[in-house]
């Protein structure tokens, strides 16, 4: 599994049920990018930093769930 599939992944479990435009406003990618991107289009490095810095700030609301990530 690719870094990229990693982070799509991990993010899905932070957030399970938000939509494109929900995952568009938490990341400032544009939301027709977050659907190319969830259909395997190549990540660049500044949307692969708003992914993971959407999951530590999910993991630092809530440390237990930093348990179910790793």
């Amino acid at each position: 599994m690719s870094l990229q599939n990693k982070i799509i992944s991990r993010y899905r479990l932070c957030y399970p049920t938000q939509t494109l435009r929900e995952v568009s406003a938490r990341t400032g990618i544009q939301i027709t990018r977050v659907f190319r991107l969830f259909n395997g289009k190549p990540m660049k490095v500044g949307e692969l930093e708003a992914f993971e810095k959407a999951i530590t700030d999910k993991m630092a609301e809530n440390p237990d769930f930093s348990r179910l990530l790793s």
